[in-house]
């Protein structure tokens, strides 16, 4: 769904954005980028949340978690992504939420290139589900990474190499917050 007017009214469902919202973010200084991670994968829009593009190209699955833009360049994004597995998967417990056997990794697409797996020092694949994924605004090319069971990961170079983080916290369950 889509506002124009602060909240006061709202549009029906915008065609092409992920009916399975998991997160959504707009770029931090041009509010026209909007991103999506949903449960039919990424998508993307240029123009305030109106249309909507599913960049799939590169993806080894397709289930988003997580979402971030790069605060410099709104054409390059992340996502956190898994194979959902199909019904016996959950029925088992097991795919992208099963803590220790996600099968999740990040990824980063940059403009209309296919999303790129990013593995520089991150564990391959991601065992625990990487709900948490932020870019800070202030410091381009400067990401952070928070998985279920509590690891924070930080990347300065726009996701190339990453390094764990010298502390725990008790577990990130949906989002990350850089401030």
């Amino acid at each position: 769904m889509r506002s124009a007017d602060g909240g006061r009214t709202w549009s029906t469902h915008r065609r092409h954005a992920d009916l399975d919202c998991h997160a959504l973010t707009f770029h931090p200084h041009d509010g026209r980028w909007v991103y999506e991670a949903g449960g039919g994968g990424p998508a993307v829009s240029r123009d305030g949340g109106e249309r909507w593009q599913h960049p799939l190209s590169g993806l080894a699955g397709r289930y988003c978690l997580a979402v971030a833009a790069d605060p410099a360049q709104p054409e390059v994004w992340y996502v956190s992504a898994a194979p959902m597995g199909g019904l016996r998967t959950l029925v088992q417990g097991a795919g992208i939420h099963a803590e220790g056997a996600s099968n999740a990794a990040v990824y980063r697409c940059s403009g209309a290139a296919a999303w790129q797996r990013l593995t520089g020092g991150l564990p391959q694949p991601l065992d625990h589900v990487p709900f948490g994924l932020a870019t800070d605004p202030d410091a381009p090319g400067s990401h952070y990474l928070g998985l279920s069971h509590g690891a924070l990961w930080h990347s300065g170079d726009h996701g190339d190499t990453w390094s764990e983080l010298p502390v725990r916290v008790r577990g990130v369950r949906r989002s990350l917050i850089v401030a």
